[in-house]
């Protein structure tokens, strides 16, 4: 049974569950998931002119010839993700020819990559794609829902962090939560 109280946290878990799997069927382009989709992006921002730390562009992108080679150090770190993991998909991207891996001359035990003129041409489709759809989606809501809904899943992020690092508790080196527990 159903109390007043669970039932605004019920339809969240619902309406989360269900915008989930709706970004989930989402394709940036046939042969992309998005998280090498994500990949790509940050390769560019990473790689561009500028360098980190650089703003999201919504594209164009940024020619080959400029792009720099990234560390997979760098990559993993800037996505917060283990580097076995950076490692697996920029292996699927090379196999597509997005990203070429580049050995650093000074010590060939450091490997970086860089996005191929393919990664380019795909991060363009995948904007583009990516750009139509959420636009469709965005009509269909209105500029001032749009707004709010912006405004309120900001908050609740902020909110939800902030909860998160709680219960991670202090940084590496101080005592852990379990060790707090005890």
């Amino acid at each position: 049974m159903q109390t007043h109280d669970t039932v605004p946290l019920s339809r969240f878990f619902q309406a989360m569950d269900r915008l989930r799997r709706a970004w989930g069927g989402l394709e940036p382009a046939p042969q992309l998931n998005k998280s090498q989709f994500g990949t790509l992006m940050a390769l560019q921002i990473l790689g561009g002119p500028g360098g980190p730390p650089g703003p999201l562009q919504e594209g164009p992108c940024a020619p080959a010839a400029e792009g720099r080679p990234v560390r997979l150090g760098v990559l993993a770190h800037a996505m917060g993700q283990s580097l076995p993991a950076i490692s697996q998909r920029i292996s699927a991207l090379e196999s597509l020819g997005c990203v070429e891996r580049v050995n650093d001359p000074r010590d060939r035990r450091v490997s970086a990559v860089r996005l191929t003129q393919a990664g380019h041409a795909l991060l363009e489709q995948g904007y583009a794609n990516m750009k139509q759809k959420l636009s469709q989606a965005m009509e269909a809501i209105g500029p001032e829902n749009l707004t709010l809904l912006l405004e309120l899943l900001e908050r609740m992020a902020a909110q939800l962090e902030k909860l998160a690092a709680a219960d991670a508790g202090p940084a590496p080196g101080g005592a852990g939560r379990a060790e707090q527990e005890k």
